[in-house]
């Protein structure tokens, strides 16, 4: 069993669970063969400070919470042989706070090959596009690609800390090298398991994970529903301080969401249209469908409300970038019209930049 590498956070707590369930495979020894990647040396020392282990509390059982650790091997630079050589990376899984932070793969460039496999445990397209254009914008030096899309509530407490609760899944998709390729989009991963690389088996034998493996075409569908959805709940939310029930019950709602929802439709089409070809995407992809998506994910969460929101009050932009500002980037790249998007995000911007005026000092909420 070679290595698998994870470039997480101290506060990732997507990461922290896959990582632990990676690590309670039976066939991993008493010390797994992962190798937990800090960014720095404070994190490094952290790390160690907190004996090299990252701890799961599952709230999920009524009357007891389940506590699990694991302790992991670690370090914060590239693998080396005793030569000072690089050496390979089979396998790596890597977590983000922002999508521009994939420039931090850079360092560890020299150790892949295109035959090695890297997961994106961030779900949004945003995410697998800046790897493309920031680190490895040659298809074919580029390490096979993967990306996860998860539904599991999980959330960080402390630094290597994190709770889980309920059930929920992953869901996994193999990324094209060129999108251009629309039979690319077609392949199914979850029947082609035994082609794929160590990483791709071993997480589909986890135990609390629930994974599962999509077509591209099927993955980028979801992914994209996901983001339009979670930028107009987001935006308005964000824009009118209040909760999902509250924005349900505001005059005009529907309209004011559909008039997002409309825009983010016009981008994709123009900047994405291979997401528009496949015999489904008119359906799937379809803005009376994605509101009544929007409108039911309100009435679940009617007293929650937005990551966009609690970000934009801090004055954290890391979500504002990743919703309304991807989508407001896209249309500027490609001379789409989008008044609502553009209008919203410039507030929004504003709004950020009020709460910098008041409070003298930028947070990154990093707890959600």
């Amino acid at each position: 069993m070679k290595p698998v590498y994870v470039l997480g956070r101290t506060r990732g707590a997507l990461s922290h669970l896959v990582t632990q369930e990676l690590a309670s495979l039976p066939e991993q020894p008493s010390v797994p063969r992962i190798v937990y990647l800090l960014r720095s040396d404070r994190e490094l020392r952290s790390f160690l400070n907190h004996d090299s282990t990252l701890t799961i509390r599952d709230y999920s059982l009524s009357r007891a919470v389940d506590v699990s650790q694991v302790q992991l091997m670690s370090a914060c630079a590239p693998p080396q042989y005793d030569s000072g050589e690089l050496a390979h990376i089979e396998s790596m899984m890597c977590s983000f706070k922002k999508p521009r932070d994939v420039t931090e793969l850079q360092r560890y460039k020299g150790c892949f090959t295109k035959e090695s496999s890297l997961l994106l445990l961030d779900g949004d397209k945003s995410f697998s596009d800046s790897l493309r254009k920031l680190v490895w914008r040659d298809k074919f030096t580029r390490p096979q690609l993967y990306q996860c899309l998860s539904d599991i509530r999980t959330w960080s407490s402390t630094n290597f800390e994190s709770g889980v609760v309920g059930d929920g899944s992953l869901r996994v998709a193999k990324i094209p090298r060129d999108l251009k390729d629309l039979d690319s989009y077609e392949y199914d991963l979850g029947a082609n398991l035994s082609q794929e690389g160590e990483l791709i088996d071993m997480l589909s034998r986890t135990r609390r994970l629930n994974t599962t493996f999509m077509k591209y075409t099927d993955f980028v569908h979801v992914q994209y529903e996901h983001m339009i959805v979670k930028t107009a709940i987001g935006a308005y939310t964000a824009l009118f301080d209040c909760t999902n029930g509250e924005l349900l019950k505001m005059k005009h709602t529907p309209t004011l969401l559909k008039n997002l929802i409309n825009e983010c439709l016009k981008v994709i089409a123009t900047a994405d249209p291979a997401a528009f070809r496949a015999p489904n995407s008119r359906v799937v992809l379809d803005s009376d469908r994605i509101l009544d998506v929007a409108v039911t994910m309100m009435k679940m969460m009617n007293k929650e409300s937005t990551l966009l929101r609690r970000q934009v009050a801090l004055w954290n932009n890391t979500e504002l970038t990743n919703t309304t500002g991807y989508f407001t980037y896209h249309a500027r790249q490609h001379k789409v019209h989008c008044l609502h998007l553009n209008m919203i995000h410039k507030i929004l911007e504003a709004k950020t930049s009020l709460a910098s005026l008041r409070y003298q000092k930028v947070s990154y909420d990093d707890t959600f």
